[in-house]
């Protein structure tokens, strides 16, 4: 078929052309050629795969500049144009391209029913007989073709993608998971300025309000169901107090007990058995530390077992969940801040084996019914997405479901529920003129997400990471958000670019050598070349420059230890600058390095002409940023979380007071975003996210059949 054969996909009648879609019959709606160029070619394929270079190659002659961006400019026009479908057209596989879900039925253009001749039409004869066997064939078609739907129709249903809101209320609702017998949902539900509580949902009567469990001004989150659904686990976090409990509750009383304690600056998991004997946990220990715990509820004020390495690890075990067969138990283990991956520990002998190489941020796994599959979500590229392993054989594939976060197997089903997070971040400014009460603009904002930006006063340019293009790249752009350009094309997920303070030069931390473990690497903004910089290290955390631009500066991991050190570019051994623990530091122009050892942790000052050791400028109780703050030449400027919103604050080097700059709602900031200040426009700019809205779907998926 030419690709501008008409061509039918479910409902829909595509007529390349005309460059248009319709829906039913309805008014045909025109799009951009090169939109429906795409679609014709997909349909074309279908049903293979097709590579976005085929694409580019294909629609814009191999531009690959140009084509990036507007090749997933216009998948995302398509889909929006698809909205009244009940099933996804397009399937994006990612890191790899696109392929269509629906064959394409392609029209035949109809032969005219006259003839033309000297501008005069004359009706052609037919035979009476002749017309009697086309209308007989015609009405045999047409029984052929309604036959035929109505079996495609059925099939589908049973394979196609079916997604379900089961929550839409106001605020963030977390965490779910459905009882055994599928009728009642348990969740977290943050209200707009509320810490979270647990309430359970009646699904079979949905115009019931749902029940609610916890009424504490703590946090509240992270439930599962007990055996035979007449207990629940769940846990309970005071972040301003620091404490952290895991705790069981009773459904028919509502009594409590407090089976441990939980390390309070770090996400808790919770997992079940499949005999509801051991609960498995994030916990922690004097000795033993933070790690994931057993604790064996048949025997009443047990001691918890310490599942996770103790000694000597280059890892932190994360999520847990317990195969239904209970033969194994699946862990994400977070290597660094850009590396975690999924391991499957066989229970009978502790083997393991590793599913996934150089994964992200893992947020949530769980287990088919059948322990064949484990299903898992994971942030990449600043968006959130699922996967499915199959166990035997260790092949992955991408559910596409955007903004997937925290499955739950549903009990006697191959569905499952998750909450749908979905929140794009963007660059906003502040500006700081003193006239005016402080408040935050955008500065570069989309349907993408934008995040880290850096200012450099000598290029007067704002360098950032967005993943416009479908992965994290570096960009650049003007202080007002114009003039955007992209820098790299090197489909990562690129981390914390800093301008170096002449402004030839950008470090980023990424995985391009080395899945399993980040690095930093050198941008030449004039030729975009990009090169590692080799270092001894284990770990290697967020890089900045020395003020002579001939070393990075940055805290890093060797046996453990975390310190701060300087790194020369010209590939002599790093120095240690300060012997403490250390997490992030910037070097000013009068030759001070700012640092903090870590969140919680205060604001340190090491200054090499007067002394080799560090001052406590701020206390933990007064500075908790890690990497959200910055300094200027009269103060500092950071993060501050309070409970029910976050606050901008500024410390005066002069007075040395601490003075609130503005309020923002709670999780529109991040404390792994970044800070920087704009001293010729006395501007602050930084990372914000859209006010959260999360709610609870319930997915029927193919794969997970």
């Amino acid at each position: 078929m030419s690709l501008q054969t008409p061509f039918k996909l479910g409902d829909y009648l595509v007529t390349p052309l005309e460059h248009s879609l319709s829906f039913l019959d309805d008014e045909n709606r025109t799009l951009q050629p090169k939109f429906i160029e795409v679609l014709a070619y997909l349909a074309a394929q279908y049903p293979r795969l097709v590579t976005r270079e085929e694409l580019i190659e294909a629609i814009w002659n191999g531009n690959g500049y140009v084509g990036e961006k507007a090749l997933t400019n216009a998948v995302w026009n398509l889909r929006k144009a698809f909205d009244d479908s009940d099933e996804p057209i397009i399937e994006t596989i990612r890191k790899t391209g696109y392929r269509l879900l629906v064959e394409p039925s392609y029209v035949e253009v109809e032969s005219t029913a006259s003839e033309q001749v000297n501008d005069v039409e004359v009706a052609p004869k037919t035979p009476r007989n002749t017309k009697l066997y086309a209308l007989l064939l015609v009405a045999l078609i047409t029984i052929f073709v309604t036959i035929s739907q109505w079996l495609a129709q059925t099939n589908s249903s049973k394979t196609r993608v079916e997604l379900h809101n089961l929550t839409s209320a106001p605020g963030r609702e977390l965490f779910p998971m459905l009882s055994d017998d599928q009728r009642y949902l348990l969740y977290a539900w943050r209200q707009i300025n509320h810490p979270s509580d647990l309430f359970i949902k009646d699904l079979s009567q949905p115009d019931l309000s749902p029940r609610q469990l916890t009424f504490t001004p703590d946090t509240e989150g992270s439930a599962i169901w007990g055996e035979g659904g007449l207990s629940i686990f769940f846990v309970r976090k005071d972040w301003v107090k620091e404490k952290c409990q895991i705790v069981q509750m009773a459904l028919d009383t509502g009594q409590e007990t407090i089976l441990d304690n939980c390390p309070p600056k770090t996400n808790i998991y919770l997992s079940l058995s499949s005999d509801k004997s051991t609960l498995a946990y994030t916990g922690t220990d004097e000795e033993r530390g933070i790690g994931i715990y057993f604790k064996d509820l048949n025997q009443q004020n047990s001691t918890a077992t310490r599942f996770s390495c103790d000694r000597s690890c280059n890892y932190t075990d994360r999520s847990v969940a317990f195969s239904p067969d209970g033969k194994h138990i699946a862990v994400s283990r977070r290597m660094e801040e850009l590396v975690e991956d999924i391991y499957l520990v066989n229970l009978s002998d502790k083997s393991e084996r590793q599913l996934t190489f150089g994964e992200g941020d893992i947020k949530g796994l769980t287990w088919s019914n059948d322990s064949q599959k484990l299903i898992y979500a994971s942030k990449n590229s600043l968006t959130r997405s699922g996967s499915v392993i199959d166990i035997d054989s260790g092949t992955i594939k991408s559910l596409n479901i955007d903004g997937f976060s925290f499955p739950r197997a549903i009990p006697n089903s191959n569905d499952l529920v998750f909450h749908h997070w979905s929140i794009p971040a963007f660059v906003a400014y502040m500006p700081l003129d003193g006239e005016t009460t402080a408040t935050p603009f955008p500065m570069i904002q989309s349907g993408f997400s934008h995040t880290s930006a850096h200012y450099s006063e000598i290029k007067e340019q704002v360098v950032y990471v967005s993943n416009e293009s479908g992965f994290n790249e570096i960009w650049t752009a003007d202080p007002d958000g114009t003039s955007r350009k992209k820098l790299t094309k090197l489909k990562n997920n690129l981390v914390a670019p800093r301008w170096s303070h002449d402004g030839k030069y950008i470090a980023f931390l990424a995985t391009l050598t080395d899945k399993q473990s980040s690095k930093i690497y050198i941008l030449d903004v004039n030729s975009l070349s990009v090169r590692e910089l080799k270092t001894p290290f284990d770990v290697i955390y967020r890089p900045t420059w020395s003020v002579d631009n001939k070393s990075i500066i940055a805290a890093a991991s060797q046996d453990d230890k975390s310190r701060l050190y300087k790194i020369p570019l010209d590939g002599k051994a790093p120095s240690m600058l300060a012997k403490t623990p250390a997490r992030f530091a910037i070097e000013t122009t009068d030759d001070k390095i700012w640092y903090v050892k870590g969140s919680n942790r205060g604001l340190w000052l090491l200054d090499p002409k007067q002394s080799d050791k560090p001052i406590n400028v701020l206390d933990k109780t007064r500075f908790k940023a890690l990497y959200n703050w910055t300094v200027t030449s009269t103060g500092a400027y950071f993060q501050t979380n309070l409970k029910g919103h976050h606050r901008i604050d500024y410390y005066s080097f002069k007075d040395k007071t601490i003075r609130p700059i503005v309020r923002l709602p709670t999780k529109t900031l991040n404390r792994f975003g970044t800070m920087s200040y704009i001293e010729k426009e006395q501007k602050l700019i930084f990372t914000q996210y859209q006010y959260p809205q999360v709610d609870i779907k319930r997915l029927s998926h193919p794969l997970l059949k």
